[in-house]
């Protein structure tokens, strides 16, 4: 995957300023600035999967482009030991089931309600929600919390270990819906898994919870979603476009160029979140063209210069410049029979007396 722009200096602000945690570990309640990290909640990473990117917002009541996942929603803080197990898919938050319910219809003759539908799609702005640690794995260690600040005594800390139903339930700002989506995309794509399988079993809740990754991250969109107007979203001076190269769909392509024109790398101080996706930048050509005035001349895998270099070097230089050794000997060939200019008149004779 390539590179992704870096998070800004603004966005981090915005997170910062709406952690109900005054930036301390949303787990261990540290708040250790050597050990403290900013952690996404569904990472960031995915921006550059168009065809994911587009499913989740027209899911989510979205217009097409705006999904950032750079929001102060969807960024948190933990302590770096936890932050790395996150990473790896060890453990997860999990919202309260009555929140859990308001993503989902009324269950019907005893099934589970369906996710709801992109113009059903829940509007949660509580700037707060509660969470509960769940491990998704086997952990042999113990989590040291603190428990309240500042810490006079080893007695403000407590030890919890495996499966870690001592830990108290958190309040964070991070949103329940990149929650959802991250625990339900790990019990999905490890659902054979023996651990996952006995969680799911043992907290019927997981089940309703496994229901939103199928639906949001692929859905099969309308024919006619280029036309919907209140998805198609006209690009902006400060926008990059979905249409370029960095989408999965072949189909859909555009010149560097153009999706440079209407990219801004920056948000600056902003004090809200543009609404756009993170951006890569264009890859880097791996063949430059040659320069304008080097035109590449025609050649015949037949001429006599063609097996000039052994066959494995040939292949190499074609994969470096676009030459091969037949083109250049023809070029060179081609340069060297240009005719010669004529020879300058002798002086005539000069008649002796």
């Amino acid at each position: 995957m390539r590179d992704i722009i870096p998070l800004t200096q603004a966005a981090r602000a915005r997170a910062e300023g709406a952690d109900p945690n005054q930036r301390r570990c949303l787990i261990q309640n540290c708040c250790d600035d050597d050990i403290v990290e900013l952690a996404y909640v569904f990472p960031r990473e995915h921006s550059g999967d168009s065809g994911m990117m587009k499913s989740i917002e027209y899911t989510w009541g979205m217009r097409e482009g705006t999904l950032n996942l750079d929001t102060r929603r969807n960024v948190f803080f933990l302590g770096q030991p936890l932050h790395n197990l996150y990473k790896k898919g060890r453990w997860a938050l999990c919202p309260e089931e009555s929140v859990i319910d308001k993503f989902l219809s009324k269950p019907t003759s005893g099934h589970l309600g369906s996710p709801l539908a992109r113009k059903n799609f829940p509007d949660l702005s509580d700037s707060t929600f509660r969470y509960t640690f769940l491990p998704l794995s086997e952990m042999s260690f113990g989590i040291l919390r603190q428990n309240q600040h500042p810490s006079t005594s080893l007695d403000d800390y407590t030890v919890h270990r495996h499966p870690f139903a001592t830990l108290p339930v958190v309040t964070s700002h991070v949103h329940p819906k990149f929650v959802l989506l991250q625990l339900s995309k790990i019990l999905i794509n490890r659902q054979r898994n023996p651990y996952i399988r006995n969680l799911i079993q043992a907290n019927p809740v997981l089940r309703k919870v496994t229901l939103f990754y199928p639906n949001w991250h692929r859905v099969t969109l309308p024919t006619n979603i280029d036309s919907d107007p209140t998805f198609v979203s006209l690009p902006s001076p400060a926008a990059p476009r979905f249409d370029s190269e960095y989408s999965t769909d072949s189909s859909s392509q555009s010149s560097d160029a153009e999706t440079d024109e209407y990219y801004e790398p920056s948000d600056g101080d902003s004090t809200s979140t543009p609404p756009r996706r993170i951006w890569y930048p264009p890859p880097i050509p791996r063949h430059p063209p040659p320069p304008p005035w080097l035109k590449r001349p025609a050649c015949s895998s037949t001429s006599s210069g063609a097996h000039l270099v052994p066959p494995a070097k040939q292949r190499k230089l074609d994969d470096a410049s676009g030459w091969t050794a037949a083109s250049i000997a023809e070029w060179a060939r081609g340069s060297s029979s240009s005719p010669e200019p004529p020879s300058s008149p002798s002086a005539p004779d000069i008649p002796t007396s």
